[in-house]
C-alpha cells in the first residue's frame, strides 16, 4: 500500500527532507538579508549627505565670516582676498588701502561706502577689481579715478551722488550695471572705455547736466555720435544727454528703437525727427522735455511706451501712424495742450477715445471735436 508522508503536527504539510531545508532559504531569511542591504545602503547615503552638508556649511561660513581692520570691515574670498563690506570712518580724505591685514584689496561689497557724505577726496587701490551694487551709493565726493584693474562696476554703485562732476573710467572696465550713475546731476561728461562690452540701458538716467559721452569708433558694441550714446547690434538710441544744448535733432537713418528715457529733461529741445524704419519709444523716452512742440512718429513704429512723453506741457500736436498697436500706460500725461493726429479707426485714435485725448482723424477735418 502506498503511504503519503505528512507531519505529525495535525496539519496537512509535506514532508521536506532536511537536505532540502538547508539548500534553500526561506522567505524571512531572503528578507532579513535584502533589508541589511538596503539598509547599508541608506546609511552610505546619509553620510555622504551629512557631509556635503557639513563641508557647505563650513565654506559659507568662512565665506560670511567678517573681520575689522581699522574703520574697514572685510570678508574674505575663497583665495583669501579681502571684500570690503563697510566703512565707519567719518574723515573727509580717504584712501583705500590696498591690503587689510595682509590680504588683498579685490572688491568693494554692497553698501560698502553707501552715504559716507563726509568724503570729499577718494582715493582706490590699484588691486581693486570691482565695485558692488550700491557701494557708493548716497556719497557727496565730486571726482573719482578708478584704477585699470577694474573690471565691473555694480547696480546703483555711484547713484544719487549730486555732487559728483567727473569720472575716469578704467581701460580694462567690462561692464557698468542698472543705475550706476543715476541721478549724479552734476556729471557732466563720461568717456568709456575702447574695450566695454556691457552698458546698462539706464546707467546714466537722471544726469540732469551730461554734456556728452563719448567712446572710441573700434568698440565693437557701442558708439557715440555728436556725443549721443548707441547700441551698434540693436540700432538702439540708449542716451542723448539732456544737457546738450541743441534745439533741434534727427535721430539717423537705420535706428530700430529708442530706449527707455533716452531724451528724459532734455530742456533746450524744441524738435525731434524720427527715422522711417523706427519701430519703438520707449517708457519714459521723451518725458520731461519742455520744450517739445511737436512730434511726428513715423509709420512702422508699433509701440509707445508708458509716460513717453510725461510732462511735456508744450507739446501741442502728436501725429500718430496706422501701425502703432501699443500706447503705453499716462504716454501722454500732462500734455494738457495735446491734439493727437492719427488715420479714422486706427488704435491710436480709439485709444485717445478711451483716454479723453483731444483727437483729429488725419482722414478727415472735424473729428477734432470730440471730446
Amino acid at each position: 500500500m502506498k503511504t503519503n508522508c505528512y507531519s505529525t503536527f495535525g496539519q496537512n504539510k509535506p514532508f521536506v527532507p532536511m537536505s532540502k531545508q538547508n539548500i534553500l532559504p526561506n522567505k524571512s531569511q531572503e528578507k532579513h538579508a535584502l533589508g541589511i542591504k538596503v539598509n547599508r545602503w541608506i546609511l552610505l547615503f546619509q553620510f555622504i549627505f551629512l557631509s556635503v552638508i557639513l563641508f557647505s556649511s563650513a565654506a559659507i561660513a568662512t565665506s560670511t565670516t567678517t573681520y575689522t581692520s581699522g574703520y574697514y570691515q572685510f570678508r574674505l574670498d575663497s583665495e583669501g582676498n579681502a571684500i570690503i563690506t563697510d566703512y565707519s570712518g567719518d574723515e573727509q580724505s580717504v584712501s583705500i588701502p590696498a591690503t587689510l591685514d595682509g590680504h588683498l584689496v579685490v572688491s568693494i561689497e554692497f553698501h560698502g561706502f553707501a552715504s559716507c557724505i563726509s568724503i570729499e577726496s577718494l582715493t582706490l587701490p590699484d588691486s581693486l577689481m570691482s565695485i558692488g551694487d550700491a557701494a557708493f551709493n548716497g556719497c557727496s565726493f565730486k571726482s573719482i579715478t578708478l584704477p585699470d584693474n577694474i573690471q565691473s562696476i555694480g547696480k546703483d554703485a555711484f547713484s544719487a551722488n549730486s555732487s559728483l562732476e567727473y569720472v575716469k573710467l578704467p581701460q580694462n572696465l567690462q561692464s557698468i550695471g542698472e543705475s550706476a550713475f543715476y541721478n549724479c546731476s552734476s556729471l557732466k561728461s563720461i568717456t568709456l572705455p575702447e574695450n566695454i562690452q556691457s552698458i546698462a540701458e539706464d546707467a546714466f538716467n537722471g544726469c540732469d547736466s551730461l554734456e556728452s559721452i563719448w567712446i572710441s569708433e573700434d568698440n565693437p558694441v557701442y558708439a557715440t555720435i555728436d556725443g549721443i550714446l548707441f547700441k551698434k547690434d540693436t540700432k538702439l538710441l540708449m542716451v542723448y544727454p539732456a544737457e546738450k544744448k541743441d534745439t533741434m535733432y534727427s535721430v539717423p537713418q537705420g535706428i530700430l528703437s529708442v530706449c527707455d528715457m533716452a531724451f528724459y529733461g532734455c530742456d533746450a529741445l524744441s524738435s525731434v525727427s524720427l527715422p522711417e524704419g523706427l519701430q519703438s519709444i520707449g517708457s519714459f523716452a521723451f518725458a520731461n522735455c519742455p520744450s517739445l512742440v511737436s512730434i511726428i512718429i513715423p509709420n512702422g513704429v508699433q509701440s509707445i511706451g508708458e509716460r513717453a512723453f510725461n510732462n511735456d506741457d508744450s507739446l501741442s500736436t502728436a501725429t500718430l501712424p496706422e501701425s502703432v498697436q501699443f500706447i503705453g500706460d499716462r504716454a501722454f500725461n500732462g500734455c494738457d495742450m495735446l491734439l493727437l493726429m492719427a488715420p479714422e479707426n486706427s488704435y491710436a485714435i480709439n485709444w485717445a477715445k478711451e483716454n479723453q485725448v483731444r483727437y483729429q482723424s488725419t482722414d478727415a477735418s472735424n473729428d477734432w471735436l470730440n471730446p
